[in-house]
């Protein structure tokens, strides 16, 4: 099939039982849309029928007709899904109904915006009827989408005003914008059956994006995988379904029986299936009582229906004709994305009451009245067809966490290369942080705020320890809560605006620096001279106090303060010498691996003029720092050895 032949808009039918949306749809197509054979026999739509039209100017448009039966509103409302522009059916014999202006609640809550209403069985009625029931239409549609459309009367039977009724119609649905094609596919499913020679079949109306033939979908919930074997649309074998037509997919590897209505197929991997989901819900004015948060209600939203719990966040109650923001607690996962449309019906008695627009899934069930919870949903909703404002908005409601692109993908419904086109330029514009790691994207107004905790963290250490010139970056993350890489980030930053220094695997505050008083000073120096005077033979933190005529407190923090400076060298048996020290022995070492070949320790302890007690934990400190290692009872340079041991 040419996809020049096929404008890509739907229409559809409402209106009341038995006023006649069938028999138009059949008068305008040659097509009976009834399929099943009850609805045949008993003379009433139950379920969807869909005919293909072809206008004058021989394009090709779907029409969907509806049930007009309260009882088969639910199918009404999966009809709806994907309906562009819409045919009001009102019979001249009837006037308005139940269903005509219940259909007309749906339509608007769905977010229709084009359509005419359909005057039907003029020739059973008297001409000064007809224009009593047009009038009263007109006054009907006042404040709603219809409010000035065209109310077109006719015969379907003796074809009295058909030709005028069908050219207003082709007019406006040309004039209606097609969809378009972009974004990722998904398509509620509507019907499923497997038939004969081919097997699994699913029919719907796309609602984004593009499939063609050979391509992999999904199907959700249930996560089944299975190749688009063919694809027919309007009763014609086509290469693509697209956005704005009726498709059929016959697909490979996808048991019927697995799928049912409300499910969909989607490009693999891009959406997620959730039991709470989230949005702005606006009652009818018509409904005549508030809702209480926690009634349990029937969603409709895709060709789905789901019972489930409303909850509202700004109250414990919605009043008629007043909006709020949601939260609906589910029996069963649905498929959302951003922005879609959905409609909400009590559970019992089985009536509309109203509907809105979903910003899509919940990470976690939200608590009411929360201030933060209730400024990040406005968020989402302004954000709304802004992809770049959008992203943005999901990466600030998860805070340190922040998203891959993969879950980015699921949660803006955006396609990849869209959504890396959209991270490149706030990332540019400073909006978005970028961790190499993954990647993992997180909002830079988290991250100024965690860079500011960190110098927070860093400063509250300096005060509590003012005698260690590092914190331990291990301790600082415990402190902060936030996962390696994440302050990895905002430590590189800190660390290039000279912030923060970093020392392997410590940091402090480029300002931090230890003050010691006179005495402490003195005392200090006191101490390193010890040490390098002891050589290799010197003593242990606890001789110190007798021996300098001091506390223990005092020359601890002394001590404390040389290691972490790595003026003192920490080793096993409680050894501490003296960097120039080591640097001595680690001179000793090269020279007489270099003329032996080997290091004995017997020789290397007399060398040095000391003891085992001293040979053996430098010993085990070069082989750790990677200068040496051992072989049988010697030592030799490690291979691919460079630098030196000590911690200079």
């Amino acid at each position: 099939m040419s996809s020049q032949a096929i404008h890509n808009v739907i229409v559809g039918t409402a209106g009341h039982i038995d006023h006649g949306k069938s028999s138009l749809v059949r008068r305008l197509t040659g097509i009976d849309p009834d399929r099943l054979k009850e609805e045949k026999e008993r003379g009433l739509t139950i379920d969807l029928g869909f005919a293909p039209y072809c206008l004058a100017g021989g394009q090709k448009v779907g029409i969907v007709d509806v049930p007009g039966h309260e009882r088969f509103v639910k199918n009404m409302v999966a009809g709806a899904t994907g309906i562009d522009f819409v045919m009001l059916v009102v019979a001249s014999d009837d006037g308005i109904m139940p269903q005509t202006i219940e259909h007309l609640d749906i339509m608007g809550i769905l977010g229709l915006s084009r359509g005419l209403v359909a005057v039907t069985k003029i020739d059973l009625v008297e001409p000064e009827m007809v224009e009593i029931v047009v009038e009263t239409i007109r006054e009907f549609v006042q404040g709603t989408f219809l409010a000035g459309a065209p109310i077109l009367p006719f015969s379907t039977i003796s074809g009295q005003g058909f030709a005028e009724f069908q050219a207003v119609l082709e007019r406006m649905v040309l004039e209606t914008p097609p969809r378009s094609s972009g974004g990722l596919f998904r398509m509620p499913i509507q019907r499923v059956f497997s038939a004969k020679g081919h097997g699994t079949v699913v029919t719907g109306i796309p609602v984004t994006g593009l499939a063609e033939t050979g391509d992999e979908v999904e199907i959700l919930p249930g996560a089944f995988r299975g190749r688009i074997r063919q694809i027919q649309s309007y009763l014609e074998e086509s290469e693509e379904a697209r956005a704005g037509r009726s498709c059929a997919l016959n697909l490979s590897d996808i048991d019927y029986k697995e799928v049912q209505r409300g499910f969909v197929a989607a490009t693999p991997g891009s959406f997620e299936p959730s039991r709470w989901i989230e949005g702005r819900l606006r009652l009818l004015p018509r409904f005549g009582k508030p809702l209480k948060t926690g009634t349990t209600v029937r969603l409709h939203v895709g060709t789905a229906e789901v019972i489930g719990k409303v909850l509202s966040l700004e109250g414990k109650t919605i009043e008629p004709g007043a909006a709020g923001l949601v939260q609906f607690q589910l029996d069963d996962p649905v498929v959302t994305g951003p922005g879609d449309r959905y409609v909400v019906r009590l559970h019992s008695p089985v009536v509309t009451i109203g509907g809105g627009v979903l910003f899509g899934k919940s990470r976690r069930k939200l608590k009411a009245g929360r201030a933060w919870t209730l400024e990040r949903l406005r968020a989402k909703e302004e954000a709304l067809g802004d992809p770049p404002r959008w992203v943005e908005t999901v990466l600030a409601e998860r805070e340190g966490e922040g998203a891959r692109e993969d879950e980015l993908v699921r949660a803006s419904s955006l396609p990849r290369d869209l959504l890396r086109e959209v991270l490149e330029r706030l990332v540019a514009e400073g909006k978005v942080e970028r961790i190499p790691q993954g990647p993992v994207y997180l909002h830079a107004s988290w991250m100024q705020g965690a860079r500011a905790r960190l110098l927070g963290a860093l400063a509250d250490y300096h005060r509590e320890n003012p005698y260690q010139l590092f914190m331990e970056e291990l301790e600082l993350r415990n402190r902060l809560a936030i996962e390696v890489p994440v302050l990895d980030l905002a430590l590189g930053a800190l660390l290039s605006q000279g912030k923060v220094v970093e020392e392997g695997d410590r940091v402090r505050l480029a300002s931090h620096q230890v003050a010691f008083s006179g005495p402490e000073r003195e005392l200090l120096d006191r101490v390193e001279r010890v040490y390098l005077d002891g050589r290799f033979s010197t003593p242990r933190q606890d001789e110190l106090p007798a021996l300098l005529g001091v506390g223990a407190e005092e020359t601890g923090r002394v001590i404390e303060y040389l290691v972490e400076t790595g003026v003192l060298a920490s080793m096993a048996d409680n050894v501490l010498l003296h960097r120039d020290r080591i640097r001595e022995a680690e001179a000793l070492i090269r020279e007489e691996i270099q003329a032996k070949g080997e290091l004995i320790s017997a020789d290397f302890r007399d060398r040095l003029g000391t003891t085992r007690k001293y040979v053996i934990p430098l010993l085990d400190y070069f082989d750790s720092a990677g200068l040496t290692v051992r072989e049988g009872s010697s030592r030799v340079l490690k291979k691919h050895h460079t630098g030196g041991a000590s911690k200079t």
